[in-house]
């Protein structure tokens, strides 16, 4: 549901929540050590605090495609 949430934020222009929910999502991705997720939540975060859209848009969409591939990594790992 975080990837939602940031989407959603993103539509709101709410950056306090964008902010917010960035930084819970890095928290989550770093659990799994996965750095190229990380560092686009990271930098979510830090436009967010500098309340500058202009790139989120794509940054949130990379960001979706490569969670999307970790929780497919994550998946296919657990059944094994």
């Amino acid at each position: 549901g975080r990837l939602e949430m940031l989407g959603k934020n993103i539509v709101e222009s709410d950056l306090k929540q964008l902010f917010f929910n960035a930084h819970s999502l890095k928290s989550v991705i770093g659990n799994f050590m996965a750095p190229a997720p990380y560092e686009i939540c990271r930098k979510i975060e830090e436009l967010a605090k500098q309340n500058s859209m202009d790139t989120i848009p794509d940054l949130f969409s990379e960001l979706k495609k490569l969670v999307y591939e970790l929780n497919s990594d994550l998946k296919e790992y657990l059944q094994k």
